[in-house]
């Protein structure tokens, strides 16, 4: 048998340098294969690359063992690519807090992805299609950007005064005054935070753009503020308490019928797609940019508004004393009022998603992440759930207080009808509000496994994510040219250190397209070209499982990403196996001529193919190079190996 290395490239879920190597050895330990080398990892240094921020020397542990088959003595050198510390969550709640805004804010990296896919697919049709797509395409990015942006600054903004407002009651007589001042720190405050977001955005990988608006807000709000002390006669506390909550009314109100504006043209863009039965391949771009921006919009309302709800409780139970404080929260809490809507809105999409779920399983169809069906809906509730909030303030401000007006009362048929849904909602909010203060508890106390759920998340984002902050005429996805550049050091050294004259790559999940682009066999639009790894007297073999190439990827942006077809770059063989119900992986459809070679298993999922029977029964034949071998007799058949090796003589 040939000199064999084998690199382990894991997938989504797997944190921990490692794991994916340890799975796969205690598979293939029922086959007989056994450690021959003492198991060590090594700290490497990251090579340079463009996506290097800082001049400190960086390095990635790189796990290595060697096996022997002990019937016929055939020896694997293995070594494993890490790349799980480029997106992994840390475990404390801080750290929780920071991965909810990075996916808040950083679905914005799909929604880019897919608009640019779409226009791509769009350069050879008609005006009407183009026109579709570049509307959609402005609204999403208008939508994301008032969220992403203007309305973080106006809620710290607000959020800050409020606090300065009622800890400067013992510093002034009277009330104006205290007003004045809580709106001079928070301003100072904002402008101080918008500098350290601007000095600090490229480490953190945020957008420029949210310090850019937190420091307009903080400095607009100083010289208002400033202006209000010195040249406006002293005013009395009703009459700041009017103008500033006026002004902070006109500011939502502005900024949600923007929202909802763009979110009714992209829902009237969909349907316009749905209508004219455009191109499915343009549809699923298109429906990718829409549900990320309401997702992204819906946890970030929600959030807010938990948020505002927590300033309430601290507002009374920490100014007990302060008539002003009550007075206060009792003002914010007119706002509440949306939170049953939003919380609706979650639970009527979860049970979408269980209901496409279940029918698919019984079916044993494979399901796709994002369903017309639920992006329909997300959409529709949004959009109801804004045009409440705009029309909400406008009848609150008219009545005054938060005493809503009795319906027969109003002239408008609208405001009738809003009232009507508030009141109804209003029923219900003590029921909503209480489970959504406990979300919070909740969250914390089972961080482990939202923080393994966020990984997911994050970890497919970094595949998407770009550095707005790069000088460059382009954007760089930073995280994932670091990734690739793991992957070809790794390559590379281990043909080096081993003189294989055979190299198997082994790959789940994310990691399939890792070692696809890696290997120089996916050209994907925008990315730094990706030379071929194979060379003469190499044989270049890839074992693919769950591999997200053509359910996800090539499925939701097709434009974006090629096999490519040219002998010298393709390997030897490629052997994809999936799952009957994975919903992330599944067959590929590659060159032709059977390449790859698809494999479908049992239904057990999307994890723990390393040391599934039936999974390993094809890997052992592929790293033998003869047929597949009888399935251990020990094990339950098609099911997850046991971690604990099987003693010599058990297996055939």
């Amino acid at each position: 048998m040939k000199k064999t290395a084998v690199v382990v490239v894991h997938g989504v879920g797997d944190p921990l340098p490692g794991d994916a190597m340890e799975s796969l050895v205690q598979g293939l330990s029922a086959w007989g294969w056994r450690e021959v080398a003492s198991r060590r990892i090594e700290h490497v240094p990251e090579p340079a690359t463009s996506a290097t921020l800082s001049p400190l020397v960086q390095t990635f542990p790189v796990s290595s063992t060697a096996i022997r088959q002990e019937a016929t003595g055939n020896e694997l050198h293995l070594r494993e690519v890490y790349w799980g510390d480029l997106s992994r969550v840390r475990g404390s709640v801080v750290a929780l807090l920071l991965a909810l805004f990075d996916l808040i804010f950083g679905l914005r990296h799909f929604v880019g992805a897919a608009a640019d896919d779409a226009t791509r697919q769009t350069q050879g049709n008609g005006r009407l299609v183009r026109l579709g797509v570049a509307l959609t395409r402005g609204c999403c990015e208008f939508a994301l950007s008032v969220v992403r942006g203007p309305m973080v600054a106006f809620n710290l903004l607000a959020a800050i005064t409020c606090l300065f407002y009622v800890m400067a009651r013992p510093l002034h007589t009277t009330s104006a005054q205290d007003a004045l001042l809580a709106s001079v720190a928070g301003a100072i405050v904002l402008a101080w935070a918008a500098w350290l977001l601007h000095r600090h955005a490229s480490h953190l990988q945020w957008s420029p753009q949210t310090g850019r608006s937190l420091g307009i807000a903080g400095i607009a709000g100083l010289v208002l503020a400033l202006w209000a002390v010195w040249w406006l006669p002293p005013f009395s506390i009703q009459a700041v308490v009017e103008r500033i909550t006026s002004a902070m009314s006109v500011g939502a109100a502005m900024m949600g019928t923007a929202a909802v504006l763009a979110m009714l043209m992209c829902l009237g863009t969909l349907c316009l797609h749905q209508r004219f039965q455009l191109q499915s391949a343009l549809q699923r771009a298109m429906t990718v940019m829409l549900f990320c921006t309401t997702f992204s919009i819906g946890l970030f309302t929600f959030f807010v508004i938990l948020g505002w709800l927590a300033l309430i409780e601290l507002l009374k139970d920490g100014f007990g004393n302060s008539y002003r404080a009550h007075a206060l929260a009792d003002r914010i809490d007119c706002g509440i009022h949306l939170f049953p809507m939003v919380a609706l809105t979650f639970i009527v999409v979860g049970v979408c998603y269980l209901v496409i779920h279940w029918t698919n399983r019984s079916h044993m169809r494979h399901r796709y992440i994002v369903s017309p069906l639920v992006i329909s809906v997300f959409l529709a509730m949004t959009c109801v759930t804004g045009v409440i909030f705009v029309f909400m303030i406008n009848i609150l401000e008219s009545v005054g207080g938060c005493q809503l007006p009795v319906p027969e009362a109003m002239d408008r048929p609208i405001d009738q009808w809003v009232v009507r849904i508030v009141s109804w909602l209003e029923a219900g909010k003590a029921l909503f509000i209480g489970a959504g203060v406990a979300l919070p508890a909740l969250l914390v106390a089972n961080r482990a496994h939202l923080l393994s759920a966020l990984d997911l998340v994050l970890d497919v984002l970094a595949h998407f994510r770009v550095d707005e902050t790069d000088p460059a005429p382009r954007a760089v996805r930073r995280q994932w040219e670091r990734t690739l550049a793991r992957f070809r050091l790794v390559v590379e050294q281990t043909l080096r250190d081993t003189g294989a004259e055979r190299l198997i790559v082994v790959s789940h999940s994310q990691g399939t397209t890792i070692s696809l682009q890696g290997l120089g066999m996916l050209v994907v639009q925008d990315d730094p070209w990706q030379p071929a790894v194979k060379r003469p007297n190499l044989e270049l073999g890839l074992i693919t499982m769950g591999c997200p190439l053509d359910h996800l990827y090539r499925h939701y942006f097709p434009a974006r990403y090629a096999l490519r077809a040219d002998a010298d770059a393709r390997a030897d063989w490629w052997h994809n196996i999936h799952r009957a119900d994975d919903f992330i992986g599944t067959d590929v459809q590659g060159l032709g001529n059977g390449y790859p070679v698809n494999t479908s298993v049992g239904p057990r999922g999307h994890t723990d193919y390393w040391r599934d029977a039936e999974v390993l029964v094809h890997i052992v034949g592929r790293l033998d190079g003869a047929a597949p071998p009888p399935k251990p007799a020990d094990p339950q058949s098609g099911g997850p190996l046991s971690s604990t090796p099987l003693p010599s003589g058990s297996v055939t």
